[in-house]
């Protein structure tokens, strides 16, 4: 109830129909004005999911993604943890619309690609992990 109608049927079939393991893409990018509330639906999506998926915000994600020591610790840190394997691990870069410019390899290096691999490459392959990139 708080979106727009054309906002809210796509959300509610994410929320309540998506299986993962259906898609073959595992990155989201949600954009929009400041104000129009991708961190609230980020938070509800969050909960609607919490039965299969655990939500992990990447404060840094230009830090993770030029760092590849920092980048396969946190991919790692789900197994020796020993947290359920059986959950699928949502990567959210809140407000991380910079590292899909144009100019984002000049500027920040090779964010993008290494998004990429998370998500549909080879350091993806295996795991059930999804990237979520808001953005206005």
């Amino acid at each position: 109830a708080n979106y727009a109608r054309e906002t809210q049927a796509p959300l509610a079939a994410l929320m309540e129909g998506f299986a993962p393991d259906a898609y073959h893409g595992r990155l989201m990018l949600w954009h929009g004005r400041p104000g129009t509330g991708k961190t609230y639906a980020v938070r509800a999506l969050a909960w609607a999911w919490r039965d299969w998926c655990r939500f992990a915000c990447v404060l840094d994600p230009e830090g993770l993604l030029s760092n590849a020591h920092y980048l396969m610790e946190v991919l790692m840190h789900e197994e020796d943890e020993g947290e359920d394997e059986r959950k699928w691990r949502m990567l959210v870069f809140e407000d991380a619309g910079e590292m899909m410019g144009i100019d984002a390899r000049r500027h920040i290096g090779q964010g993008l690609s290494r998004v990429l691999n998370l998500t549909d490459g080879i350091l993806g392959q295996g795991r059930k992990l999804m990237v979520l990139v808001t953005t206005n």
